[in-house]
């Protein structure tokens, strides 16, 4: 991410006090990274690839699976002896209705996600830990969203939402997320990104049980 702005950090580490308690449990959580055998992230190389990058470059055995619920009944049924995939009943099922023309969400990341895997654009407004810096990546570098002000008012809401429905800038975030839905797509068909790194986990796990 370039440019990004003091107020886009996570509330968790934008602190000036170094015996924070937010601070100190993601510094400790966020170590234990080094030593895992596998590091799987909700993700796929075409939304998040710098990101994907840069963790690759610190951190053993990173994994960028996805979409999970996307991935084709062929390797499922392949996989079904060496895994387990457990669904709830999750936004993504709403989001992919025809009806829906938007999402208004706080950018919490399985939502974002979400929204993008079903090319849907967004109005953020982030509120908590890393939702500042999710909403700076949809709105800033991937152009699919638009972010609501902190002093939010009725009038920028209704402004938001006619752009968002209406305006240019709304039907060019709407062609971006259904090109990112397409990617996410292609990620998990046979050969594509997701699949060949689930295919590349289970193998891992598998060699480290044989041993």
């Amino acid at each position: 991410m370039n440019n990004v702005r003091l107020k886009d950090m996570s509330s968790f580490i934008r602190t000036t006090g170094p015996n924070d308690f937010q601070l100190n449990y993601t510094l400790d959580a966020s170590s234990t990274c080094y030593n895992a055998t596998s590091n799987t992230f909700n993700t796929f190389h075409d939304y998040e690839p710098s990101v994907l990058e840069t963790l690759s470059s610190l951190i053993p055995s990173v994994y960028a699976i996805g979409d999970t619920a996307l991935l084709p009944e062929a390797f499922l049924e392949e996989t079904k002896t060496r895994s387990m995939f457990v669904n709830w009943c999750s936004p993504k099922y709403v989001l992919k209705h025809p009806a829906i023309g938007g999402l208004l969400t706080n950018c919490y990341y399985e939502l974002t996600f979400d929204g993008v895997c079903s090319g849907v654009p967004m109005l953020c407004l982030p509120m908590y830990g890393e939702q500042m810096t999710n909403c700076r990546y949809l709105c800033y570098d991937l152009n699919v969203a638009l972010e609501i002000d902190v002093d939010v008012n009725k009038e920028e809401i209704t402004s938001l939402i006619i752009e968002l429905m209406d305006g240019e800038k709304g039907e060019d975030m709407r062609r971006k997320a259904q090109n990112l839905k397409t990617k996410a797509t292609v990620a998990t068909q046979k050969g594509g990104s997701t699949f060949m790194e689930m295919e590349k986990l289970i193998n891992a796990i598998q060699t480290k049980i044989d041993q």
